[in-house]
This record gives C-alpha cells, sequence and structure tokens, in this order.
C-alpha cells in the first residue's frame, strides 16, 4: 500500500477551530451508498463520515456527496439512487481537484461511483484510491487501482 503524507495546516486539533483550509484546493470523496438495506445506507454514511471527518483535521477541502445528501434523504426522503443527485456530483466533481475513491464494501456494484470516475476521466481529473480515514501519522491510506480491483476481485473502471 502507498501513503501520502499530507503538510498539516493547522495545529493537530479535535475540533476544527484553528485549521486552515488551503483555498481553492477541493478533493471530491466518491464512495458507495444505494442499498435496498437502510440500515446497510446507514454504515456506509458512517464510514465515508468518519473518513471526511479525518481529513478535515489534516486541513484537507473534502465533499462527499453521501455525507451531504443522506442526511437529506432522510430528512425529506428524496431518493438514494445515483441519477437523482447526478447533477450535484457531476457539478462537483468539476470544481474539484482530485477525485478520491473509498474502497469500501459496495464499490464494484456502484453505478454512481463508476460514473464519477468516468466523468473525472473525461475531465483529466487524477483519481486516488484509499482504503479508510486518515492515519495518526497524518498519512492517507492510498492504494493503486490495480490494489482496488485485486481486493474487490473485479474491474472497478
Amino acid at each position: 500500500m502507498n501513503a501520502c503524507r499530507f503538510i498539516r495546516t493547522a495545529p493537530p486539533d479535535e475540533t476544527f477551530d484553528h485549521i486552515n483550509f488551503k483555498p481553492n484546493t477541493y478533493i471530491y470523496l466518491a464512495s458507495p451508498h444505494s442499498h435496498e438495506s437502510h440500515d446497510e445506507r446507514g454504515r456506509r454514511f458512517r464510514e465515508t463520515e468518519q473518513v471526511i471527518v479525518s481529513v478535515l483535521k489534516l486541513g484537507i477541502s473534502i465533499f462527499s456527496p453521501v455525507v451531504y445528501c443522506h442526511p437529506l434523504s432522510i430528512l425529506y426522503n428524496t431518493p438514494t439512487e445515483f441519477p437523482h443527485w447526478e447533477f450535484l456530483n457531476l457539478g462537483m466533481i468539476r470544481a474539484c481537484e482530485e477525485l478520491w475513491v473509498l474502497c469500501m464494501n459496495g464499490i464494484a456494484e456502484s453505478k454512481g461511483v463508476k460514473a464519477e470516475i468516468e466523468f473525472a476521466q473525461s475531465l483529466e481529473i487524477p483519481i486516488k484510491f484509499l482504503t479508510g480515514r486518515a492515519r495518526q501519522d497524518d498519512t492517507i491510506p492510498f492504494i493503486t487501482i490495480q490494489e482496488a480491483q485485486d481486493f474487490w476481485q473485479v474491474p472497478i473502471v
């Protein structure tokens, strides 16, 4: 596994009070969400949310449609499938410098993640794959696309 070290832009802190976000640098985090089970959608949301929080604590601006839209789908009974949110997701990818893909349960079947990867590729936006939260030593657990495909035993893109 490859790990990428980010230079912390703020002192370690359990809150976001002192984080100095890098202007005009945005990461889009793609992760699977849709599933027939409400419990599985909730588990995927929580896992993605944990990654988002760990990356934000490093001072990296990151957006996740799952973390943004999951609560809306619960509160306002909106659809959870990718086509409903596609306009927002692809617009946010267009505004980002990189697309990160969270390799987790459901990624191989996710039509949304596949569409997000293909869209980022069409815009020549760099794509990285990660396996979980930022580590204690401020590294992000990135893996190669081959490692991701080998782990899930299916092509991801």
